[in-house]
């Protein structure tokens, strides 16, 4: 069969007959059997094919010089010839890609085989030219185009470089579309380090930096690790586009998925981390210090807005603080920033910064020695302390919750002097604050958060009686939280929960 298939399609090609050769293309390619076709080509029959080939193509392409409208005989006759083109230089390549494979294993009868025939790479050229112009209805013949050069890119072959430039672009437009694939995506990431060769300062290339700008809101972008992978790589080629892309992204924040936020943080770090010094340098003060400054001074809102997509950004920074240098990186860039911020008149400023903050605790430079050290980490606990006193309601209860993470996670960390004065700010002053509900039912959440951990349960022991008459509070919100507080010590064996609230409180609150 394969014999027959080889005779016919040389035939074809001999006879210089586009026709017979887009039949016998299309009949070898329906049957799955072209590919094995070409492999049984040695290559001087393979070097005679595509000296053929070229000379039908050329041929082709200027009959249809002469052509009147698109709809023309002639036009279709010249799409047709080049898709089943298109195929055969597939077909071929991959037959190529199999004997280098052989190459790579010792096979000497394969040795001379696997070399990409001329008149092969100048009818690739031919077809690279023509991609751009061709109309986006031609799908088909776009992506299989596309595929020959992708395949010539990935297999290193020489002249490569000719050869992805209208390549980067059609797939960038058909991964930008509505109807995209996640394939799409990791198509263009495949070949993301063309663009590595591009001048995109030039104005010729305002069309390729306007498609990279939509992968930074694109959902098949965002959705797909590629994506992200392909938007970390594009922050590190070059300021400009950087500072585009973070303009971009920007201002799409407030119209995407709210779960968008922790994938552009992701898409920063990683930015971040393989870029060189000065584009490092340059995400830190243009890309992320601008996130912070905008998160901090902006009034908080609630999911969905775009402080929240902001903070969402931040807290994905704040979570690789493990990752080296990062937590170097966070501390600086929030020097200039945070304690200033903390400190202003305007409440809703505060308020954002605390939120902050304690997402970001602890900040510590690992450059400094043990005592600067730990006047850093005193700055943040004063801070701290200086929120559960604020005059609004709104930043007390941002402080009382946020003291209550940096405990329930950090208690070693924290000297227990000051766990301490935390604690009596907490049981003795702001639980009975009698201006906020919310800032009650805040320390009693706070109560509720460190049974969690082992470490406070002996403190806990000691303060969780004199809040017993909480259970009768005039706000339900602090009653509730009180009785789920008490449920949450049924799993705590040191303390009993009728050592909290005696038996009388509770069945005297049950006949109210």
């Amino acid at each position: 069969m394969a014999g027959t298939n080889r005779a016919e399609l040389l035939s074809a090609v001999s006879k210089n007959d586009v026709d017979s050769l887009c039949l016998v293309t299309e009949k070898l390619f329906n049957e799955k059997t072209l590919e094995d076709t070409i492999v049984a080509f040695n290559k001087r029959q393979k070097t005679e094919l595509w000296d053929d080939v070229l000379g039908m193509c050329m041929t082709t392409l200027l009959d249809s010089n002469n052509d009147e409208a698109e709809g023309s005989q002639t036009l279709a006759k010249m799409h047709r010839v080049l898709f089943c083109i298109a195929r055969l230089a597939n077909a071929t390549l991959s037959s190529l890609g199999q004997l280098q494979k052989d190459e790579e294993e010792d096979c000497p009868s394969s040795k001379s085989e696997g070399e990409v025939p001329p008149s092969l790479y100048e009818t690739a050229v031919i077809l690279h030219g023509i991609l751009p112009t061709l109309k986006s209805e031609r799908t088909g013949i776009k992506n299989t185009m596309c595929t020959l050069f992708e395949s010539w890119w990935s297999l290193g072959i020489p002249g490569k470089e000719e050869l992805v430039a209208n390549t980067i672009l059609c797939l960038l437009e058909r991964s930008t579309q509505l109807d995209a694939a996640k394939t799409d995506v990791v198509r263009v990431m495949a070949i993301r380090e063309v663009l590595l060769a591009a001048d995109l300062s030039k104005e010729s290339a305002g069309p390729l930096v306007n498609l990279l700008l939509q992968c930074s809101y694109h959902p098949q972008f965002m959705t797909s690790p590629q994506g992200t992978q392909f938007l970390a790589f594009l922050f590190c080629l070059n300021q400009d586009l950087a500072q585009r892309l973070h303009d971009t992204i920007k201002i799409h924040l407030p119209s995407v998925p709210v779960t968008w936020g922790s994938k552009y943080g992701e898409i920063y770090f990683r930015a971040w981390q393989k870029s060189s010094d000065e584009q490092r340098e340059f995400l830190e003060l243009r890309c992320i210090q601008d996130i912070m400054h905008n998160a901090c001074r902006m009034r908080m809102g609630a999911r969905g807005s775009l402080w929240y997509a902001l903070f969402k950004i931040l807290s994905s920074l704040h979570a690789k603080k493990t990752q080296r240098g990062v937590l170097d990186m966070l501390t600086r860039l929030y020097g200039p920033i945070l304690w200033r911020s903390l400190m202003v008149c305007n409440s809703d400023v505060r308020l954002s910064a605390a939120h902050i903050m304690f997402d970001a605790f602890p900040l510590q430079d690992s450059a400094l020695g043990c005592q600067e050290a730990d006047k850093a980490l005193q700055k943040q606990l004063d801070a701290m302390h200086s929120l559960l006193q604020d005059p609004v309601p709104a930043v007390r209860v941002a402080a009382v919750t946020g003291v209550g993470r940096v405990l329930s996670i950090y208690w070693e960390l924290i000297p227990p002097d000051v766990i301490k004065c935390f604690m009596t700010t907490l049981v003795e002053d702001l639980v009975y604050d009698i201006t906020s509900p919310s800032v009650r039912e805040a320390v009693i959440k706070v109560m509720h958060e460190l049974c969690g951990n082992h470490l406070a349960l002996a403190f806990l022991a000691q303060v969780l009686p004199t809040l017993a008459n909480f259970v009768h509070d005039t706000s339900e919100r602090v009653r509730v939280a009180m009785l789920e507080l008490l449920l949450r010590l049924k799993g705590v064996r040191s303390i009993k929960y009728f050592h909290v609230v005696p038996v009388e409180h509770l069945l005297a609150r049950l006949e109210v």
